[in-house]
């Protein structure tokens, strides 16, 4: 009967941890996924340098 708290404690602690680091690897996907999405946004942006260096040589 006595070792019903110490093991429930232990499993407490198991599932806290377990929830923390599940949070942890989550906000760790954001920020690959947010530094991948700037990745894309400066891309696009210097293809669309040749376009506007042909347009000034137009005008």
């Amino acid at each position: 009967m006595n070792y019903i708290i110490p093991i429930s404690v232990v499993v407490l602690l198991l599932i806290i941890t377990i929830v923390i680091n599940n949070q942890i690897i989550a906000k760790k996907n954001q920020v690959a996924q947010v530094f991948g999405s700037i990745e894309i946004y400066l891309k696009k942006r210097f293809d669309l340098i040749p376009n506007l260096v042909a347009m000034l040589q137009k005008y």
